[in-house]
């Protein structure tokens, strides 16, 4: 929404809400300051809520919010909203003082004026910090257009280079090869040599990324959103909640800024409005919001908001008539002012409504759509990255020239390794691979990568167990890589040994994955090495099960122990 709108929209709610604050203060003088006055005051509060607003979303968000200082932001926001009262309360004085009206606060340096003033301080608080939540939802929705973006260039990228590639003609060379091996190695050692030439062509001539092409994530920032989302934080986000609420609450115990009276109407009044709130938050989190939910319209999800409200003004205004000092009612109010209470009332509690109903749409987005579209994007990323590394010429010339020089001196070793490469390649250059495969798949492809290392390195022997419902299981696709990975790279020869050891165990809860290599203390598994990194795949496993999932590293005699558990997931197993 473009700025002009969204502030003659800003504009008519905080007009709504200075008409109840005016009412509040002005109520037993009306007939002394005539309508012409009470519009100028109108005005003037009016625009000095909407300069709040203004310094809030020009200043604090930008530079504080956006910035991920949410911390400053909040003290911030809580500042500027304590000004308003504050600021009420010195229009209030000069405008008595100048009309010779009688003072309504005898006491301005009374400590209950600053408790009431943050009672009252806290819906403003609030209402800030929406407008500042559908900010940040910009700069979030940004993100999400450049991780689709980026989504969308690598798999343009890795489909130009698997056609450039030509994958079918490699797998028919590398079999052409392990054919010709069975009877003469000479011939397979020279079309080995054939294959290496092409490669080298090909692989030399390969398009560069796009410029375009973004290789960072944003998926840091769903650590802030975790905080809005995650189960991890549901209690002391209500806590929190109550807080407020009984805070705002508390307010109905101050005939005058200055003097609270704790009668037995006050903490009638105090319940009444606390049962209101609440009732008005959780018919929006039980029925309202989850029938948006499901029919996506916002016209009617807004009607149904005012219509709930409206159905609770009247008890509001009971609460209000029974708390309050019953003198100013024995005044016949002007009609107008009537109207224009109620509606302000009214207009309070659809913004403290809407307000709810705005986190929720904000919880949801950000634990539904955008959770996915940086999740496809992580998945991209890595692909990638693995891709780059086993196309790379290094390696395959490595595995190759390997295979030529077994070729003359173990001609069964040798077609073991072109068999494995082979899968490896094939494994990696399925463009039917989605998101998700088969547990047993990515197995055999960790096999396969393991087989390969131990041709490339003296001593090292491997091993890998299944237990469970393995061939029942599906898992994120190259999730396990990086670990298995990080171990060849930082295995350590012990008393002539390198080992590494992975074993599974898939149930019906979900799947344990452990890896355990032979480790020298003092040589370190660095998070920021180890392949297509710890850090990434940490971050897809997060987005995909929150804190379901257990990963833990641990060192243990000789040993370095890397050990996963991700839970069942339906949305994996009912997807391709």
């Amino acid at each position: 929404m473009s700025k002009i709108p969204t502030y003659l929209l800003l504009g008519v709610m905080c007009m709504l809400l200075s008409c109840g604050n005016l009412v509040s203060i002005f109520t037993d003088c009306f007939d002394m300051l005539g309508y012409g006055t009470l519009f100028l005051l109108l005005a003037i509060e009016t625009l000095f809520v909407l300069g709040l607003i203004y310094v809030n979303l020009e200043f604090a968000v930008p530079r504080l919010l956006l910035n991920n200082r949410f911390a400053a932001y909040c003290e911030y926001v809580l500042v500027l909203s304590f000004i308003l009262p504050v600021a009420g309360l010195g229009l209030e004085y000069a405008v008595r003082s100048h009309l010779d009206i009688p003072l309504r606060i005898t006491a301005y340096h009374s400590p209950w004026i600053f408790v009431d003033s943050f009672a009252s301080c806290l819906l403003m608080f609030l209402l800030m910090l929406g407008t500042g939540a559908f900010s940040l939802y910009d700069k979030w929705r940004e993100e999400d257009e450049a991780e689709e973006k980026a989504s969308r260039s690598l798999s343009r990228y890795m489909s130009e280079v698997r056609g450039r590639l030509n994958p079918d003609f490699i797998f028919a060379q590398i079999d052409r090869i392990t054919d010709t091996l069975g009877f003469s190695a000479e011939t397979a050692n020279r079309q080995i040599g054939e294959l290496c030439t092409y490669l080298r062509q090909q692989l030399y001539e390969l398009p560069a990324p796009a410029a375009d092409i973004n290789t960072t994530s944003a998926a840091g920032s769903l650590r802030t959103a975790d905080i809005i989302i995650s189960k991890r934080y549901r209690k002391w986000r209500h806590v929190l909640f109550q807080l407020i609420l009984a805070t705002i609450s508390a307010g109905v115990f101050f005939t005058t800024p200055d003097k609270p009276e704790f009668t037995s109407e006050g903490i009638f009044g105090f319940f009444g409005l606390y049962i209101l709130l609440n009732a008005i938050t959780y018919a929006d989190i039980r029925w309202l919001f989850p029938r948006f939910r499901e029919r996506r319209s916002l016209l009617r999800h807004i009607i149904e908001l005012a219509i709930l409200c409206a159905a609770i003004i009247i008890p509001l205004i009971i609460i209000q008539m029974a708390t309050y000092e019953p003198e100013p009612y024995t005044k016949a109010l002007p009609t107008a002012v009537k109207v224009i209470s109620t509606f302000g009332s009214m207009a309070t509690l659809v913004l403290f409504a809407g307000g709810v109903s705005a986190i929720l749409f904000m919880q949801d987005w950000l634990s539904g759509e955008r959770r996915m579209t940086i999740l496809r994007a992580e998945y991209a990323r890595q692909e990638y990255a693995f891709l780059r590394k086993q196309i790379n010429p290094h390696f395959l010339f490595n595995v190759l020239n390997n295979a030529g020089i077994l070729s003359e001196e173990d001609t069964l070793a040798s077609r073991g390794m072109l068999c494995e490469l082979k899968r490896m390649l094939e494994y990696q250059f399925d463009e039917t691979n989605g998101m998700t495969t088969p547990l047993e798949r990515e197995i055999e492809f960790l096999r396969s990568y393991l087989t390969l290392e131990a041709t490339r390195m003296e001593p090292f022997n491997f091993s890998i167990s299944t237990k469970g419902i393995i061939g029942e299981t599906k898992v994120p696709t190259l999730i396990f890589i990086t670990f298995v990975e990080n171990a060849v790279k930082h295995s350590s020869v012990i008393d002539g040994r390198r080992e590494v050891k992975v074993s599974f165990s898939a149930t019906g809860e979900g799947t344990a994955f452990r890896c355990r290599n032979t480790f020298r203390p003092g040589q370190g598994h660095e998070r920021k090495e180890g392949g297509i990194g710890l850090a990434n795949t940490c971050r897809r496993i997060e987005l995909l099960y929150g804190d379901k999932a257990v990963f833990s590293q641990h060192v243990e005699s000789d040993d370095f122990i890397t050990e996963l558990f991700i839970p069942y997931n339906d949305e994996l197993h009912n997807s391709r």
